[in-house]
């Protein structure tokens, strides 16, 4: 897949640097078992009612617990939950801020 028309250099290279999101530094600090049970946490609706952020889990649950993911993984994930949209980096920002939050607690 090819970046989007307005993904520049910056934003390939922000990408890249992807370890140094807070949510990252986050999950890194979950041993196996936590972060199973964070995935378990997401999964229930008393804590979490968004589809999108269960999904959000699973992707990044292959790349625990380096969290080494490249450009055209998140291109192709964020296609694949919002259908017929071209990459939007504040959405994934978005995603990644309320998961963010949900690990905090």
């Amino acid at each position: 897949m090819l970046f989007p028309k307005t993904f520049d250099k910056m934003e390939k290279k922000y990408f890249q640097l992807n370890s140094d999101l807070k949510l990252f530094k986050i999950l890194r600090t979950f041993n196996p078992r936590e972060f199973k049970n964070f995935g378990k946490f997401l999964n229930s609706p008393f804590f979490n009612e968004s589809k999108k952020l269960i999904s959000y889990y699973n992707f990044l649950k292959q790349y625990y617990p380096l969290f080494d993911i490249n450009i055209h993984s998140l291109i192709k994930y964020f296609t694949k939950i919002y259908t017929n949209e071209e990459f939007n980096r504040k959405k994934l920002g978005d995603l990644s801020y309320q998961l963010d939050k949900l690990a905090e607690d």
